[in-house]
C-alpha cells in the first residue's frame, strides 16, 4: 500500500516524459505499476515497472512502433539484488506479436 504523509498520497514508481510541451510526471503504486511506451513511426521501446514477490522490477522493450501493430521484443528484466542491477530474463521470454 502506498503511503500518505501529510495528507498527499506518495506512489512507489514514478514516471516522466518530456516532449515539444512542459514535462509530465505519473505515479503508479505496487498493485498498479507503471509503464510507458515512447515511440517513432516503425520503432520504439516500452518499459513497465512492477513490483512483483517483494522486489521491484523493470520490463524494458523494443517494439514496431505506431506503423508496426503490437510485435515487441523483450529485451530484458532487471532488478536490484545486493545492490547491482542485475539482468534476470529468463529464457522462455521473448518475442511477442
Amino acid at each position: 500500500m502506498d503511503r500518505i504523509l501529510e495528507n498527499k498520497v506518495m506512489g512507489h514508481f514514478y514516471a516522466n516524459i518530456q516532449g515539444n510541451r512542459s514535462e509530465a510526471t505519473r505515479m503508479g503504486g505496487k498493485d498498479s505499476g507503471i509503464r510507458g511506451h515512447i515511440r517513432g513511426w516503425e520503432v520504439g521501446g516500452r518499459v513497465a515497472c512492477q513490483h512483483e514477490d517483494g522486489v521491484d522490477v523493470v520490463y524494458i522493450y523494443a517494439t514496431t512502433g505506431s506503423n508496426g501493430g503490437s510485435t515487441e521484443k523483450l529485451l530484458g528484466r532487471f532488478q536490484n539484488i545486493d545492490g547491482k542491477l542485475t539482468n534476470t530474463t529468463q529464457n522462455d521470454r521473448g518475442s511477442r506479436d
